[in-house]
């Protein structure tokens, strides 16, 4: 009983050092406030519209940002008011800040982009099976679904005030 009892629990550590090991993702900016700014379409179940993150680097030297955003186009990305180039990749947009930005600065960044939600953002509407059904939209973002719906940085690292406007 007692091989038994060490054998079990020398296969269990060894079990144990086996498992993937969750590494908390690395930021380069801190987020300080989101504004967002979108308008929901329940034919289409898309979202479109502005998000402007008011942000400030985490290095002495930041000369481009990543943030998560999939199932969406982005049209147009500015920064401090001024055109930026920018591209997107499956799941992020990639942005060229033209120069570079210390600690000391704040910027805002603000994206232009329509989404076509697969998840974080839900929509309802009356069908054939619940005719009564109100029409709603609601979020399940938590904790990183919400770049299917708005462009940011999606991970639970950073803390933000955020505002939304919906139209």
């Amino acid at each position: 009983m007692k091989r038994t009892a060490i054998v079990l629990l020398f296969f269990s550590l060894l079990c144990a050092d086996k498992q993937a090991r969750h590494h908390t993702r690395d930021r380069n900016v801190d987020i300080h406030h989101i504004r967002i700014d979108i308008r929901l379409d329940f034919i289409s179940d898309q979202v479109s519209g502005n998000v402007i993150h008011t942000l400030s680097p985490l290095s002495s030297s930041l000369s481009h940002i990543d943030m998560d955003a999939e199932d969406m186009v982005i049209r147009r990305v500015r920064l401090n008011g001024k055109d930026i180039p920018f591209f997107q990749s499956e799941d992020q947009v990639h942005m060229d800040l033209r120069r570079s930005y210390g600690w000391t600065d704040t910027l805002d960044l603000t994206m232009n982009y329509t989404a076509t939600p697969r998840t974080g953002l839900y929509f309802f509407k009356p069908d054939s099976i619940y005719p009564d059904r109100r029409t709603q939209a609601w979020t399940q973002g938590e904790e990183t679904d919400n770049h299917h719906w708005v462009p940011l940085y999606d991970y639970p690292n950073d803390r933000a005030t955020f505002e939304t406007i919906l139209t």
